[in-house]
Formats: C-alpha cells, sequence, structure tokens
C-alpha cells in the first residue's frame, strides 16, 4: 500500500475536487483522478523512508519518490550507463517537474526527497575542508623548501559535488568536466527557464536542451581556457505553479523540445491537519550510504580513452529486453498516433522508461551493478513511465493543449500477466484482484474498460466463480484451438470452451497483443 493510501479518504479526495475546479486560466474543466505511484519500485529501505516522509508531511509518496529518483540518477553520474542495443545507450539523466497550486507543501517534499543527497554531500563537504587543510599545510612546506628541493607542487583538492541550486552554465560545465554528474535543484522550475535566456540570448537555453540526452559539451574562453564534459550527467528537479507551466516553452512561445524533457505530473494534495507521524531516526541511515555507494561505484567494464573515465555498462537480461520491445512497439505506435504535445512526450517515452530503469537497477544493485538489469525491475521502471503518462491528461491543457490519449500500453501489460504462471490459479485464470495489485497506478475503472475492450474483441474471458463468501472474476487469455473466418482472422473455437463454470466468453478475434508478445522484434 502506497502513502497516498494512508493519507487520502474518499472525504479528502471529494473536498479537493469541489475546491479544484479548473483554477489555472489554462483551465476550463474538472481535472480527471491523479494516477497514483506504483508501490514496490524502490528497495524495501529507501521504500520505508519514502512512505514515512509522506506520511509525515502529509502528501502523496510521489512527491517525495520523484526528486530521490531524480537525484539518484545524478549521483550515479556517468559511472554508469545502460545499453538497449549496441549504438544505444542511455545515462541515467532524469529532468521532472511537479505542478502545484501554492500552498501544497512542494517544498517540504521536496527537501525531504533530496536529503539523502543532501546528508552526503554534507559529508563530502566535511572530508573536503579537512583535505584543504592538509593542502594548505603542504603548500605551505613546499614553498619553505628551496626551489631545487621543492618538487612536485602540492594540489588543491576538488570538492565533489552532488547538486548545486544556483549555478551559470559555465559554472555547471567547469563542475561536470572534473566530476560524474549532478543533480540541479530549483524551488521554482519558471524562474530557471527564464534563467537560461538571461546572460546570453538563448545560448543557454541550447546547451540545456544537448545536456538532456548527455551529449559532450566543450566551452572555450579566452580567459578561462576550455573545458569539456564528454558524457555529462545533470538531473533536475523543481516544482511549478499550474498558471506558469506555459513558461516550460521557449521564451517567443515556440515549441523547442524543452518541456518534453520533463517528466511532469500533478497530483491531488488535500488539505490536511495536524499528523503524529515522524520518521522513525533509523529509516535514514540506510538511505545515506545506498547514495554514497552509488557515488563510490569502483567497478569497471570499459574505458573512455579520450578522457580516463571509466563506466560500467548494464546490459539487460533476456526477459527485461522482451518486455521492453513490447513496450516499445505499443509506444511507438502510440506516438504515431498521438498530436500535438502528447506527441512530444511519447516520443522521449522511450529514453525516459531507459533512465528510469537504470536508475532502479543501480539502487537495487549498488554493491554490484554489473548484474544484468532484471526483467521485475524493467517491470517496475514501466509503471513509473506510465505514470507520468497517465498524468499527461492533468498536465497538457495548462500547456495549451488539448489532446486526448487513451492510457497506453495498459492491454499489453494485461495480457503479460494474464500469461504470467505466478498469477494463475489453473487453466490460466487469473482474479481480477491480483490484476489490479500487479497494476499498481491503474484505476480499477480504467482496468474494467479495457478489460471489457479485450472480452468483446475475443482476446479474453472472464468467469465468476465462489469463494464460499462472495463471488469473484476470473480472466484469463482465449485459449486455443483456433478457426478462421472469412476474413481469414483468427477466432477461438467456441467447442472448446470449459462449460462447467459460469465463463462470460465472446466470440471475437483474438488480440493481436498475443502474437507480438511472443515475438521477439528487433530494434
Amino acid at each position: 500500500m502506497s502513502a497516498a493510501e494512508f493519507i487520502f479518504t474518499d472525504e479528502d479526495h471529494e473536498r479537493f475536487e469541489q475546491m479544484n475546479n479548473g483554477d489555472s486560466q489554462f483551465e476550463s474543466e474538472p481535472l480527471p483522478p491523479a494516477p497514483l505511484w506504483p508501490d514496490g519500485v524502490f528497495p524495501p529501505d529507501i521504500d520505508a523512508y519514502l512512505n514515512a516522509q509522506a506520511r509525515s508531511i502529509r502528501v502523496p509518496v510521489s512527491m517525495v519518490a520523484v526528486p530521490l529518483m531524480v537525484s539518484a540518477g545524478g549521483t550515479i553520474g556517468n559511472a554508469v550507463e545502460l545499453q538497449l542495443k549496441p549504438g544505444w545507450t542511455v545515462l541515467p539523466t532524469l529532468w521532472a517537474g511537479l505542478i502545484l497550486e501554492p500552498g501544497r507543501k512542494k517544498t517540504p517534499a521536496q527537501l525531504a526527497g533530496q536529503w539523502p543527497v543532501n546528508a552526503l554531500q554534507k559529508r563530502l563537504y566535511v572530508e573536503w575542508q579537512a583535505a584543504m587543510a592538509s593542502y594548505e599545510t603542504d603548500l605551505q612546506a613546499w614553498d619553505a623548501k628551496p626551489k631545487g628541493e621543492r618538487g612536485e607542487k602540492p594540489q588543491p583538492p576538488q570538492l565533489d559535488h552532488l547538486y548545486t541550486t544556483d549555478a551559470t552554465m559555465e559554472a555547471l560545465v567547469g563542475i561536470l568536466s572534473r566530476g560524474r554528474g549532478l543533480t540541479v535543484f530549483r524551488d521554482e522550475l519558471a524562474g530557471f527557464i527564464g534563467a537560461m535566456d538571461k546572460y546570453r540570448k538563448g545560448d543557454d537555453r541550447q546547451q540545456w536542451l544537448s545536456l538532456w540526452p548527455g551529449a559532450p559539451i566543450k566551452a572555450d574562453r579566452k580567459a578561462g581556457g576550455t573545458t569539456y564534459a564528454t558524457h555529462p550527467v545533470a538531473g533536475v528537479y523543481g516544482g511549478i505553479q499550474p498558471d506558469y507551466a506555459r513558461e516550460l516553452h521557449s521564451v517567443n512561445g515556440q515549441r523547442d523540445g524543452m518541456v518534453e524533457r520533463f517528466l511532469l505530473w500533478r497530483p491531488d494534495v488535500p488539505r490536511s491537519g495536524w499528523t503524529d507521524d515522524a520518521v522513525d531516526p533509523a529509516l535514514l541511515d540506510p538511505v545515506v550510504e545506498t547514495f554514497a555507494t552509488l557515488r563510490s561505484i569502483r567497478m569497471r567494464t570499459m574505458m573512455d580513452v579520450a578522457t580516463g573515465i571509466e563506466r560500467v555498462t548494464v546490459q539487460l537480461h533476456p526477459d527485461a529486453r522482451r518486455r521492453f520491445i513490447d513496450w516499445f512497439n505499443a509506444n511507438d505506435e502510440a506516438t504515431e498516433q498521438a498530436t500535438g504535445l502528447r506527441q512530444g512526450f511519447y516520443s522521449k517515452l522511450d529514453s525516459q522508461l531507459a533512465r528510469i530503469a537504470l536508475i532502479l537497477h543501480c539502487l537495487h544493485n549498488a554493491d554490484d551493478p554489473r548484474v544484468m538489469l532484471s526483467d521485475t525491475t524493467m517491470q517496475s521502471a514501466i509503471d513509473v513511465a506510465e505514470f507520468f503518462r497517465a498524468h499527461l491528461d492533468r498536465v497538457l491543457p495548462l500547456i495549451g493543449d488539448r489532446s486526448t490519449g487513451e492510457p497506453v500500453g495498459l492491454a499489453a501489460r494485461i495480457i503479460r500477466y494474464l500469461r504470467s504462471p505466478e498469477l494463475q490459479e489453473g487453466d490460466g485464470w487469473v482474479r481480477r484482484g491480483r490484476l489490479l495489485h500487479k497494476l499498481s497506478n491503474v484505476p480499477a475503472d480504467d482496468l474494467t474498460t479495457e478489460l471489457s475492450d479485450l472480452k468483446r474483441r475475443g482476446a479474453v474471458e472472464m468467469r465468476t466463480k465462489s469463494s464460499g463468501t462472495k463471488p469473484f472474476k476470473q480472466w484469463r487469455i482465449t485459449p486455443a484451438p483456433l478457426q478462421k473466418n472469412q476474413n481469414n482472422r483468427n477466432y477461438p473455437d467456441p467447442s472448446n470452451r470449459d462449460t462447467s463454470d459460469t465463463s462470460d466468453s465472446s466470440n471475437g478475434f483474438v488480440s493481436q497483443f498475443e502474437e507480438y508478445l511472443s515475438t521477439e522484434v528487433k530494434i
């Protein structure tokens, strides 16, 4: 159960819906329900920390989980990459923005999410101060020696920067050229975006657009010389008020791909009273140590000869690869059908998914990320990516886009779970409750709608069983053998049906999902 379910009652949500009737100047219709953050995507120690913070602050767990996830990517930096196929690797760079009205606890939740990296940065700063004191002592001793006896001049230690809250692009490139990566935290993204055009008439904005895919950045200055960041990792996290969401566009309102690079969401946060819930101090140390381990990764599998930067290249487990390909193809089709900004968000979601998967993989395997990325981790990353996709219906109207879209990949996910032996109870039947539990970020009504559509098309069938207390529904993929109709479509043979129960099955065509889920598609 997520923290959001601990916090909010039906009365809370009803009160919020009554209060929130399109309060942004760009909205005129009530918002659709806010999807909840999926359960169980993080390791148990981190999951316990996130839920405890969310209960204490009285916010949905996503408001703490997302800044933590973004800062984990910045902490990992360019030490680890994920290879999807030869020639396509991703680094753990994520940009995310929380869209919320003033007074809804954006800042406390953000501080809770970035607390692990704050605590680790403080530790590194203390170590750097001690190293500086030692350096100054060594430098004085070096100066005191005759020139012929000095030897090599001591060099000052470099502070390892895990995050920044205010840095020019020039300073940022300098930090990235010396370190693995960092996270930029801004309380208000509107100010962050506006500052990009403040000094150099849009040049910084173009640099930021290049930073997101991890393109090399080389800055040449007459006074400062050359700085070169070959694999920059700079995560970005901040909040933005609904009325300022359009400022994610360029200064003249044109689309340049900036807004589509952000994972945006808009949760429901009702007003809430006092709570005595507090975070158990015992939950803190394990989370900080996980971040410290991520920052000190020393196991390497690849060397960048030009720069000497070493990194781990994570490979996909075959099952994880198949799952990614299934999702990729569904998302590719959805992107083709989408329009406007929605199409732009969908087109970048495959890369976002891979980055999320890499971050989750490293959090679960901080001691040795060289192991293959598992199928379970890939599914968790898909759940997170679909969480952000589902929030687009609440976000896009704020940016002036009224395009619509159905949840993409839900039917494919249902088919996958119906095929899962661990969920089946005999003859391929799966309880609806188990499906709903696995699809943790999918509203019950959406599951009902999708199942009904799959049944109408003959892809699945349903039966009602009795448990001795009350009936429950089970679903399964419509079984073979198949027969052909006049249009050469595959239909289930009605004579193959099990008549010993109260199945409610339709004689329609078997969904193409079953076919493509069992076929590996090369990308």
